[in-house]
């Protein structure tokens, strides 16, 4: 993804829309947020991967597994 802090949920929504443009399989590895001023912006990107598989997108994603990315 181009950016993992400010801009996050727009990169989510264009690793979404070139799947869904390609037919590819998104996938999405060590999703996070970073800088705590954008904490709590996941709910967002986590409501647009779970529209996009409601849809029946093929997207996956794992969540990043480290404490260090919280600062």
């Amino acid at each position: 993804m181009r950016i993992e802090s400010t801009a996050v949920e727009a990169a989510v929504q264009e690793v979404l829309g070139l799947a869904a443009d390609s037919g590819a399989t998104g996938v999405i590895c060590h999703h996070k947020v970073l800088g705590r001023s954008n904490w709590g912006q996941t709910r967002a990107t986590l409501a647009l991967v779970d529209a996009a598989l409601n849809k029946g997108l093929n997207v996956y994603l794992d969540h990043y597994p480290f404490t260090s990315a919280l600062r």
